[in-house]
């Protein structure tokens, strides 16, 4: 960083902090061999994320086996030239949405940006919303077979009083208690 120019250097300390300053975020800047050139995000100060021990590391060389073949398809297409999005759980059980993207210098890529965002409140707002949802549904369906039950004894009790004699009053059967 310090042979480049002023205004390069600058472009980078922008960037750097922006990153820095995404909720609940961790981003990396890998070269194309998949090696952390940079490492950060606001997720390093409040987590066991220390960025510099991924510096010069190859992603997977740190990244467990079964997360790794979920990223390892999106950060090759990535270095193919397309953005990706996809969603994954983190060994510690944190949901994250990643996207990625190359970085091009005339025309080729030179390196590619993954920034992953941590949305597990998120998630499990979500989950909550649903499972609020279905029991509202439950109720609202045993709501309508109450109902029903009440119409089919309203029924019941309007033909009994339909087929009593004329001139017998019928007013006793509506005030009968449920045995």
């Amino acid at each position: 960083m310090n042979n480049e120019p002023p205004q390069d250097r600058r472009a980078q300390l922008r960037y750097r902090k922006l990153v820095e300053m995404l909720p609940s975020s961790i981003a990396f800047v890998l070269d194309p061999d998949l090696r952390v050139t940079y490492a950060g995000g606001s997720l390093a100060t409040s987590t066991r994320f220390v960025p510099t021990a991924y510096i010069g590391r190859i992603v997977q060389d740190f990244t467990p086996a079964a997360l790794y073949a979920t990223i390892a398809p999106h950060l090759q297409a990535t270095l193919q030239g397309q953005e990706t999005s996809f969603e994954l759980t983190s060994s510690t059980g944190a949901v994250l949405q990643a996207r990625t993207a190359p970085l091009q210098d005339d025309g080729s890529i030179q390196e590619i940006l993954v920034i992953a965002l941590d949305i597990t409140a998120q998630k499990q707002a979500e989950e909550a919303l649903r499972a609020e949802i279905t029991e509202r549904r439950l109720r609202a369906l045993e709501h309508e077979e109450l109902l029903r039950q009440i119409e089919d004894k309203a029924n019941q009790l309007a033909q009994v009083m339909e087929s009593a004699p004329a001139g017998v009053p019928c007013d006793h059967l509506a005030r009968r208690k449920p045995e």
